[in-house]
């Protein structure tokens, strides 16, 4: 199927450069993983196309998630669990969870840039050189694995076109479950997202 370029896709090159066990895999890790951050973000506005006259703009982390946060106005350590319910009979359709690119991950993909160009021998002789960098891309694929792990790519925005219509968008083939015309309502959860403790890995 070629070079896939989805988060996920860019995830799971990393955890197999991770497991592999050699040193120069690491920095192929590095860079995995730091464009799997900058897809996640890019997806999660992307996916609110509906409902913005904006337009995606860049490639720096910071900026991309300054992006996202203005449409979502979630900020970036909140995320959203929405549950879907059959309007006429209030029978549960579905359960989705936001998962955003948090404050965190976007610093330590940030970080992640000192590994991606030419290193100074004197730097990579240092003893600690190698577990910090096993200890960051540890840390980084953990924060990843969270931000991709949620389905709801875009929670309930106001429609810009349809006064009084919201418009949301859940990752994968949906039409099984919202078929044309299906009446649906929704309730959600706000909630805060503790940072991981960077000492624990």
């Amino acid at each position: 199927m070629g070079y896939q370029v989805r988060a996920l896709d860019y995830l799971a090159r990393a955890k197999a450069l991770l497991d592999s066990g050699n040193e120069p895999s690491l920095f192929y890790a590095a860079f995995e993983l730091r464009c799997g951050i900058e897809a996640r973000l890019k997806e999660y506005f992307d996916a609110q196309a509906e409902t913005t006259l904006k337009r995606r703009a860049g490639w720096q982390i910071d900026k991309l998630a300054k992006q996202v946060e203005s449409v979502f106005e979630l900020g970036s350590n909140k995320g959203y669990r929405m549950t879907v319910f059959d309007a006429a009979t209030n029978a549960h359709i579905s359960s989705v969870m936001y998962t955003p690119v948090t404050a965190q991950l976007q610093k330590l993909g940030e970080r992640l840039g000192d590994y991606l160009h030419s290193q100074a021998p004197n730097r990579i002789c240092e003893p600690t050189f190698w577990l910090k960098l096993k200890h960051l891309l540890a840390l980084t694929h953990e924060e990843l694995t969270f931000a991709c792990s949620g389905t709801l790519m875009a929670p309930p925005l106001v429609h810009p076109k349809n006064s009084g219509e919201r418009f949301f968008c859940i990752d994968g083939d949906q039409r099984e479950l919202f078929p044309p015309g299906k009446k649906i309502g929704w309730c959600y959860e706000i909630y805060e997202i503790e940072p991981l403790d960077e000492s624990t890995l």
